[in-house]
């Protein structure tokens, strides 16, 4: 067998081995695709939010309008959870759970 053939030979097993790999990742990446779809719908819409904020301001506005108790208890509940945020985040660094921006 000369060379030319060895490496024919060679590099049509390589392809093989190359579709059996990418039959198997495609069947591993059919089971994620729900949530992938998910993220990609998530990020659609965040897009979308950043490109219309009235849409948010509006939907805020009127929620405050129609249950201001309940809205500023959820503010003040939010307030509180982001100074905590803000207190926990550096311990969180420097133990390592956390990446330092």
């Amino acid at each position: 067998m000369s060379k030319a053939e060895a490496l024919a030979l060679k590099r049509e097993r390589l392809l093989e081995r190359s579709g059996q790999l990418r039959a198997r990742w495609a069947g591993h990446a059919a089971a994620v695709a729900p949530a992938l779809g998910a993220a990609d719908a998530v990020s659609h819409s965040v897009r979308w939010l950043k490109a219309n904020p009235q849409w948010l301001i509006g939907a805020g506005t009127l929620i405050l309008v129609l249950k201001p108790r309940r809205t500023f208890r959820l503010a003040r509940r939010t307030f509180f959870a982001w100074q905590g945020w803000l207190r926990l985040r550096p311990l969180l660094v420097e133990r390592g759970l956390l990446r330092a921006k």
